[in-house]
C-alpha cells in the first residue's frame, strides 16, 4: 500500500454459532503504531455470504499495515465459525 492514498475494499463473509458478547470486526491498522484506520460493524449473523465493504486513507508516512479479525471489547471468549473469501484491496479511483 501507498502512503497518504484512499483505498477500498470488499469482501464476503459468513459465520455459524457465534457466541459471546461483541461479534467479530475487520480492523485495518497501522502495524507499528496500532493507529486503527478502518474497523466494520460486527460481521454477525450471517448464515449466507454477506459483502462486507469499506474504505480507509492511509497516513503519510510509509509503514506497515495489517488486516485483522479480532473482537470488540477484546478480552472476553467468543466461541464460533467465520469465513472470508474473496477479499480485495485497491486504490480508489478518483
Amino acid at each position: 500500500m501507498q502512503p497518504d492514498t484512499l483505498y477500498e475494499f470488499s469482501a464476503y463473509y459468513k459465520n455459524g454459532e457465534i457466541e459471546g458478547a461483541g461479534g467479530p470486526h475487520l480492523t485495518i491498522q497501522d502495524a507499528y503504531t496500532r493507529a486503527v484506520l478502518y474497523d466494520s460493524d460486527e460481521l454477525k449473523e450471517a448464515g449466507f455470504w454477506k459483502s462486507a465493504t469499506g474504505e480507509f486513507t492511509t497516513e503519510p508516512i510509509p509503514n506497515c499495515w495489517c488486516c485483522i479479525f479480532g473482537r470488540l471489547p477484546e478480552g472476553s471468549p467468543i466461541r464460533g465459525k467465520l469465513w472470508v473469501d474473496d477479499f480485495r484491496l485497491a486504490p480508489k479511483r478518483q
